[in-house]
């Protein structure tokens, strides 16, 4: 829950070739072919050669106007993110160390520089994110609350939940004008949260409260999340009932979608169903999140047409499927047999670029080769292997041989058991 900024200079990137060496990419493209960050963005979206990402980001360091451009920032994130999943974090550094470089040169330096932290959070490289911070004052930038919330926020980012609380302490006691305000309280309320902690969260009320510092619905719906997350009812409708008697009430459909899943882990789908309605009679639109709840709600209880029956309405309700609605359904859809319907939506899948997960994938192979529908099972995995040729390579192959199929030129062939 938390996005932020970035920008220019001459930049050499560099790449492994192995786990020590390193060798230089070749120079960038000469001004004249660079191609718009918009573009950029586009291409790195559907890449999947990490060298090939290295190059298309060249021109991003090349240029301060792309560097900081709306479509510029989004373009970094996406090859950030991007790299990191292929353990590139060589390039991820030599990118980001680069475009310190043009801070000077930016109309907001400590804005800039704390983009670039929150992009290294972003890597989950969380080291190199606070290192960053500590050398704000070296680049001539005084830390202020700003970079101070980028730097939590990273953490967040990186899943480091177990170092915000110790930097929300430490960095005001370096840099006494940093007093933490409602954005550094609502993510350190995250990280408690996200480590299982929400009694802790919930005591920050109080604290927030002494402090005279406003506690926004983000922060209440966090922690109401956290209790029904940890299934602690009885806590969570306390946190309901506090948001509700604000003034102006701080429900909304985020705060909603936590009390459903509330209901939702418990298999009740007409419970779920009259808390969508519910929302809708206050002018709330219910939204994926809600409508993935109630798919769930339905499948849970064994009710796998109801189901199916959500995911074919959920269009008509201005809703389009996502990663989580197609591996629901999917998974269940293999739990009851039905292999014609989990065929049809692991195609939709593939059609939006919303494909399950490896676990989930997996599950659906092993059910068409067990139902004797080795050519599916096949086609599927080739199309993986395909779609993603370096993460997940070596766990299909190992699939495949777990299967009884034989490689054959990154095809699959069946062989007979013996």
């Amino acid at each position: 829950m938390a996005s932020f900024l970035r920008r220019r200079c001459v930049l050499n990137f560099h790449r492994h070739f192995c786990s020590h060496a390193a060798a230089p990419l070749p120079p960038p493209p000469p001004a004249s072919e660079s191609i718009s960050a918009s573009l950029i963005r586009t291409k790195i979206k559907s890449e999947q050669d990490p060298d090939a990402i290295v190059r298309l980001i060249s021109p991003l360091a090349e240029s301060l106007t792309a560097t900081t451009s709306i479509a510029g920032r989004h373009a970094r994130d996406i090859a950030v993110r991007r790299l990191a999943k292929y353990r590139r974090s060589s390039d991820v550094e030599a990118f980001l160390e680069g475009m310190k470089k043009h801070h000077p040169q930016t109309a907001k330096p400590e804005a800039f520089l704390s983009g670039l932290i929150i992009s290294y959070g972003k890597a989950g490289m969380i080291d190199h994110a606070v290192r960053s911070f500590d050398e704000l004052e070296g680049l001539g930038v005084r830390p202020s609350l700003a970079a101070f919330n980028a730097l939590l926020a990273a953490c967040v980012q990186a899943k480091r939940f177990d170092k915000v609380p110790d930097l929300f302490h430490d960095i005001p006691s370096r840099y006494p004008e940093i007093s933490p305000d409602k954005v550094s309280y609502g993510v350190l309320a995250k990280a408690l949260c996200e480590k299982g902690k929400p009694e802790k969260a919930y005591d920050l009320l109080k604290e927030m409260e002494e402090k005279e510092v406003e506690v926004t619905g983000v922060t209440y719906t966090t922690i109401l999340d956290g209790f029904y997350k940890k299934r602690n009812a009885k806590m969570g409708d306390k946190i309901w009932d506090l948001m509700r008697k604000k003034e102006g009430s701080l429900i909304d459909s985020t705060a909603y979608n936590a009390k459903i899943l509330n209901v939702a882990q418990n298999g009740k789908p007409e419970e779920v169903l009259k808390l969508l309605e519910e929302m809708e009679g206050l002018g709330l639109k219910p939204n994926v999140v809600s409508y993935n709840f109630l798919l769930t709600s339905y499948c849970k209880s064994g009710n796998y047409e109801a189901g199916k029956k959500v995911y074919r309405q959920m269009r008509g309700k201005g809703c389009h499927p996502n990663a989580a609605t197609f591996r629901t359904l999917l998974f269940f859809l293999c739990k009851g047999g039905d292999l014609e319907s989990a065929m049809k939506v692991y195609k939709e899948s593939v059609r939006r670029d919303r494909i399950p997960d490896f676990g989930t994938m997996k599950i659906f192979v092993e059910a068409l080769t067990k139902a004797s529908r080795e050519a599916d099972a096949k086609s599927v995995i080739a199309q993986m292997k395909k779609k993603y040729q370096d993460s997940f390579l070596n766990a299909w192959r190992k699939l495949e041989v777990a299967l009884g199929f034989t490689l054959d030129d990154g095809g699959s062939s069946a062989v007979a058991s013996a």
